[in-house]
């Protein structure tokens, strides 16, 4: 999936696992702001990318439980991405 429309798809994914609540917005916003700091591939992402993310995180002085929720939302979103490729053995940063 192109690195632009994976976003837009995924808050059109996110309606069917969260119905009636503010995750698609929170979730999409994380998912940007992580975009905004890692320029990779989503392919090429790695768990070192999402480690660098969480510092920043922390070192802006972010409560743990944004942080949490950043966390959850890009696993969220990069098991999205292998759903979407088919390839459910796509490794998750995250993970």
């Amino acid at each position: 999936m192109q690195r632009d429309a994976a976003i837009p798809q995924f808050a059109q994914y996110l309606p069917r696992r969260f119905p009636e609540r503010r995750t698609v917005v929170d979730y999409c916003s994380d998912v940007r702001q992580f975009a905004a700091v890692c320029a990779k591939p989503w392919r090429d992402v790695t768990m070192h990318d999402i480690d660098d993310f969480v510092d920043r995180q922390r070192q802006s002085g972010l409560k743990p439980a944004t942080i949490n929720r950043r966390v959850a939302a890009l696993k969220t979103f990069f098991d999205f991405l292998a759903e979407d490729s088919g390839e459910l053995q796509w490794p998750n940063p995250v993970r």
